[in-house]
C-alpha cells in the first residue's frame, strides 16, 4: 500500500498551480492576434477567460494580472474596435475587480489605459448596428462602473488630482454625451410608452443608471467642474431634461433616484428647476432597483 504524505501533497498542489498558470500563459498569448488573422480565436479566447474569471476565488484574481500588466486586453481593443470586443472585455473585468490588487492596475497612466478605451465605448454608436445592441454595450460599461465605485480602492482611478491620465476626465465627458443623446430621444415618450415598448425600457434603464452614476462622481470628484468643462452645454441640457423626465414617471423610480438629480441641481445652481414631485416608489439607495419590471 503506498502511503500519501504531506510533502507529496504539497509537491501536487505545486504542479497543479504550475499547470494552470502555464494554460493561462496560453490563453493570454490566444488574446492578440496577428494584423491578419481572424478575431474569431480571440473572441473565444475571451469567452474562456470571462468564464474563469467569474467562477475564481477572489484570492486567484492575481493571476489575471498579464491582462493589465501587459495590455494584452487593451491591445485587443485596438486591433477590433467594435461592440463585440468591447462586450467581452468588460465581461473579463467585471468579476475581476473584486481584488484590490486588480482595480490598482487598471488605470496605466498611458494611452494603452483599458479605462479609457472601455469610457470611449459609450460613445461607440455603429450605424449598422441597432440601437437596443449598442444600448445594452453601453449599459454593460455603466453597471461596470458603478460596481468599480463600489470598491473602496476605486477612489484612486476616479479622484486622485495629480493623475496623469485622462482617463477620468474621459469617463465625465463620454457619460455626458451619451445621456445627452439618450435623454433627449426620450422627453418626449409618453408614460405608457416607456412601459410598453421594449426599447424605450432599456433607454431608462440605461439612463437611470448612468444619472446615478453622474451624480456619484458630481459628489465625490472635487475637479469635477473642471472635469466636464468641455461638455458644459450638454451637462445643463442632461440635467434640465433628465429632471422633467422624472417628474412625469415619478412611479418608476426610488427616492434615492430624485435625490440624486436633486443633488445634480443644487450643486450646479441652476435656475428654472424645481423639483416639485416626490417619488411614490419605496426608497432604493442602490442601482440594483434601476430595472423596469416586465
Amino acid at each position: 500500500m503506498e502511503v500519501t504524505t504531506e510533502k507529496d501533497v504539497n509537491t501536487s498542489r505545486g504542479e497543479n498551480v504550475v499547470e494552470r498558470t502555464e494554460l493561462l500563459g496560453y490563453l493570454f498569448k490566444l488574446l492578440v492576434p496577428q494584423p491578419k488573422e481572424s478575431m474569431v480565436v480571440t473572441y473565444a479566447t475571451l469567452q474562456v477567460l470571462i468564464s474563469l474569471s467569474r467562477n475564481c476565488e477572489v484570492k486567484y484574481c492575481t493571476r489575471m494580472l498579464p491582462l493589465l500588466s501587459e495590455s494584452l486586453l487593451s491591445q485587443c481593443l485596438s486591433r477590433d474596435w467594435c461592440l463585440t470586443s468591447l462586450s467581452l472585455v468588460t465581461s473579463v473585468l467585471t468579476p475581476l475587480i473584486r481584488h484590490q490588487g486588480i482595480v490598482k492596475r487598471l488605470c496605466s497612466q498611458s494611452g494603452e489605459c483599458i479605462l479609457l478605451k472601455i469610457y470611449q465605448g459609450l460613445l461607440f454608436r455603429p450605424e449598422d448596428v441597432s440601437v437596443h445592441d449598442y444600448q445594452q454595450v453601453h449599459l454593460q460599461i455603466v453597471s461596470f462602473v458603478n460596481n468599480l465605485l463600489s470598491n473602496n480602492d476605486a477612489s484612486i482611478l476616479f479622484f486622485h488630482p495629480e493623475s496623469e491620465c485622462h482617463c477620468n476626465i474621459e469617463l465625465i465627458k463620454c457619460l455626458v454625451l451619451m445621456l445627452d443623446k439618450v435623454v433627449s430621444s426620450m422627453v418626449q415618450v409618453s408614460y405608457d410608452t416607456l412601459l410598453k415598448d421594449l426599447q424605450n425600457r432599456q433607454s431608462l434603464v440605461l439612463l437611470r443608471q448612468s444619472v446615478f452614476l453622474l451624480a456619484t462622481l458630481c459628489l465625490n470628484d472635487r475637479l469635477f467642474v473642471e472635469h466636464r468643462i468641455e461638455v458644459e452645454h450638454q451637462y445643463v441640457n442632461v440635467i434640465s431634461s433628465v429632471t422633467r423626465l422624472y417628474q412625469r414617471i415619478t412611479g418608476l423610480i426610488s427616492e434615492a433616484e430624485v435625490l440624486a438629480v436633486q443633488d445634480l441641481v443644487d450643486f450646479e445652481h441652476i435656475d428654472g428647476i424645481d423639483w416639485s414631485q416626490e417619488s411614490e416608489d419605496e426608497i432604493d439607495e442602490t442601482t440594483e432597483g434601476m430595472d423596469v419590471d416586465e
